[in-house]
């Protein structure tokens, strides 16, 4: 449930702060009709002492599409409407 709360607030900070670096390294034009979905798994999150070192899976849909190391990032398209990551 942590990695979960945390991955939320990993995906939050990036949208809410364009500028935390990860964009700039990123030059993805999606598709038409088409959106890009950037997952963001920061190295270390602050204020959190003990830290787990396993992978985080990232699920869009249900379905399993990625595992993020800590400081790793993972892009995709996505279509509109309604989805859960």
């Amino acid at each position: 449930m942590n990695a979960v709360r945390s991955l939320r607030t990993a995906v939050i900070a990036l949208v809410l702060c364009p500028g935390v670096g990860i964009t700039a390294d990123l030059a993805i034009t999606p598709p038409p009709g088409k959106a890009v979905i950037i997952v963001y798994r920061p190295a270390k999150i602050p204020g959190v002492l003990l830290q787990t070192g396993g992978a985080s899976r990232v699920a869009f849909d249900g379905q399993w599409i990625s595992a993020l190391s800590k400081g790793e990032n993972f892009a995709f398209y996505a279509w509109p409407g309604q989805h859960r990551i």
